[in-house]
């Protein structure tokens, strides 16, 4: 019995990391994709403002 909790314990644990990590990782993701189409907007922005 005793066994068995700590088994479902450690998967309980291990799901949690895991949910944990994969919420980073889309946070980190997304964060980049934004900080990269801001940064393609200001490019284009200057290059229409560079072209006569």
């Amino acid at each position: 019995m005793r066994d068995a909790l700590l088994f479902a314990g450690k998967a309980l644990l291990g799901i949690l990391v895991g949910y944990v990590l994969l919420l980073v990782t889309i946070r980190v993701v997304a964060h980049q994709m934004q900080k990269a189409t801001v940064e393609e907007r200001i490019q284009t922005y200057n290059g229409k403002r560079i072209k006569p």
